[in-house]
């Protein structure tokens, strides 16, 4: 089986998710989005395994979680990595948040 695999909220016809097989194994990118029309989860596959940075966000948009998967298994990065990785998490989780609070309360 091959090509491009989607399902939709039956509901609102909101996409669910979205990525793509290749004789039956998942490659590259695999998006799914929760009702709301936000990201819910983002990752990449390589054969079929989950494969480098996957993205988890929380119901409101805001970035819940990051995990590295190196041939389908979690992978602890070293420390000096993983430090500068949250110092940007935590770099981009206030401009979300900052964003957010512009879009729901504007002019303050």
């Amino acid at each position: 089986m091959s090509g491009w695999a989607k399902s939709g909220w039956s509901k609102n016809g909101q996409l669910e998710e979205l990525g793509r097989y290749e004789d039956g194994l998942r490659p590259g990118l695999w998006v799914e989005w929760q009702k709301s029309g936000l990201k819910r989860l983002q990752g990449h596959y390589k054969n079929g395994r989950q494969d480098g940075l996957w993205t988890h966000w929380k119901s409101n948009g805001v970035l819940s979680k990051e995990w590295t998967y190196q041939d389908g298994k979690k992978v602890r990065l070293p420390f000096r990595q993983r430090l500068e990785e949250r110092r940007l998490n935590l770099r981009q989780m206030l401009d979300q948040r900052k964003r957010l609070g512009n879009e729901r309360f504007p002019g303050k």
